[in-house]
């Protein structure tokens, strides 16, 4: 997390968003300053926050759930930076890796999964993102899709003129640029479910050809209520995001199951 007193602005910093680049421009040309950690949640700043702090511009990016998907995925199968093989990453060792994520990583390494295999499997409930739980009470989204006018105009919003165009940090190798060519045809039914109510939510759309149906009602409230239950975890329990992302899973089935009549 990013914070700048001179701008009064704060940064949060979610994974796959461009959020490397954008803290490193913003403490080199922006007055920012590290505090916290990395990718804190904008709860854990209102918590340490004075009065005044709490009315800073806070800002943080989003992206296209199909493309971030992907992005993961690369980074899984690259071991990028070598982050699922040392020690020292791993949450109990003070580092950032979970242990969900080490599933993945070994499922993808170990049977040289592609990215239509390592979705089937993985991506089974619906789509969450545990840093954008607190979007909704941010002063602005900065959208990875339109990342350089988006990053522009939030710097402008805060009254700072922008000084250059991003450079491009962190970049996730061997990806195709088009992410939607790696989604087959017998991957879009699931997608629609998956991905659905969190894609309505933010505004984001399925390619026309896909022919995805809107989410029903009932898929929404299910989300709605997983969210919530997750959220509640994260707020007042100090739970870490791994085990409220297994929390909301465990919320998602058996909504399913209740609402199947098998409870």
């Amino acid at each position: 997390m990013i914070i700048s007193h001179k701008y009064r602005y704060v940064f949060i910093s979610v994974p796959h968003t461009a959020c490397t680049t954008i803290r490193r421009e913003l403490c080199e040309f922006y007055e920012g300053q590290e505090i916290l950690h990395k990718h804190a949640h904008y709860n854990e700043f209102l918590k340490i926050a004075n009065p005044e702090e709490r009315k800073y511009f806070a800002f943080a990016g989003i992206r296209n759930p199909l493309d971030e998907a992907v992005s993961y995925y690369f980074k899984l199968k690259s071991n990028h930076r070598g982050n699922y093989t040392k020690p020292e990453k791993l949450v109990e060792n003070g580092g950032f890796v979970t242990q969900t994520q080490l599933e993945r990583y070994r499922f993808v390494t170990d049977h040289q999964a592609d990215f239509a295999t390592y979705f089937k499997h993985f991506y089974r409930t619906p789509y969450k993102n545990t840093y954008t739980w607190a979007h909704e009470e941010l002063d602005y989204l900065v959208r990875y899709e339109n990342l350089q006018e988006d990053f522009g105009k939030a710097l402008e919003l805060c009254g700072i003129q922008p000084v250059r165009w991003l450079p491009l940090f962190n970049k996730t190798a061997d990806k195709n640029p088009d992410y939607l060519t790696y989604y087959p045809a017998d991957t879009y039914e699931q997608a629609g479910q998956v991905f659905g109510p969190f894609m309505k939510k933010w505004g984001y759309h399925f390619p026309p050809e896909w022919r995805i149906k809107s989410p029903s009602g009932l898929a929404q409230f299910k989300y709605r209520v997983s969210e919530a239950i997750s959220i509640f975890c994260l707020r007042n329990l100090r739970w870490d995001p791994d085990r409220c992302n297994r929390a909301f899973n465990f919320s998602s089935r058996m909504l399913n199951k209740i609402t199947l009549g098998t409870v």
